[in-house]
């Protein structure tokens, strides 16, 4: 049985539309599946198990990749599922900022994992807002299908949804854009990883890679 997976999970295909920067150049999946291949070389470093379950341009379905999911977490003891987005508005350019979803009903799992990831990108990254629903909590809730299923598939995973900055958004869409804070962004989600490891008393696995301390 393996103690703890990741479950890797792709933004939009690119068959979906309305996906990308309001003049079309930069694009959610590919920006989102280039993270997820960054993500992927630091958790073969750190030998952390993990799942990547969209792996072509083509969108597979919402319901799709949580049957997916379920499957690459059988038999786990702490199924954790990040599913890696950047956010968009259709009118308004102002709209700015990242945020961090949880299923209406989460487990309490779910809101651990959700607050470690929020904490570490808001120190990580004092330039972009971080969005908040409630001046107490730093996890916003909706029932997007990949963390809360359907009435057929009900996800077997403690799940969040992470929208980083906003492709509609001038400042945001730079800081997107730019490579060094791309790489900010995978140092800040493996050490985040990292500590989810810890929070569920799996390993130790630091030491192994050169993350940078977030105590500094």
């Amino acid at each position: 049985m393996k103690d703890i997976i990741f479950v890797l999970d792709r933004a939009h295909g690119k068959d979906v539309p309305g996906k990308s920067s309001k003049d079309g150049k930069f694009q959610e999946w590919k920006s989102s599946e280039a993270i997820i291949q960054k993500l992927i070389k630091g958790l073969d470093k750190l030998r952390i198990p993990y799942e990547n379950i969209v792996t072509g341009e083509i969108e597979p379905g919402l319901e799709e990749r949580v049957i997916r999911a379920n499957e690459a977490v059988k038999g786990c003891k702490y199924p954790v599922f990040i599913s890696l987005h950047h956010n968009g508005h259709d009118t308004i350019s102002t709209a700015r900022g990242s945020e961090i979803y949880v299923n209406r009903s989460a487990t309490k799992e779910s809101k651990a994992i959700a607050n470690i990831v929020a904490k570490n990108l808001k120190k990580d990254f004092p330039e972009m807002p971080w969005r908040t629903e409630w001046p107490n909590r730093l996890e916003r809730e909706a029932n997007f299908t990949v963390i809360a299923g359907t009435k057929k598939v009900k996800p077997s995973y403690h799940g969040v949804l992470l929208e980083f900055g906003f492709m509609t958004n001038e400042k945001d869409l730079e800081l997107l854009r730019t490579p060094a804070v791309i790489k900010r962004y995978v140092d800040s989600l493996l050490y985040s990883i990292t500590e989810i490891c810890t929070h569920f008393k799996v390993g130790d696995f630091k030491p192994e890679v050169n993350i940078k301390s977030k105590s500094k």
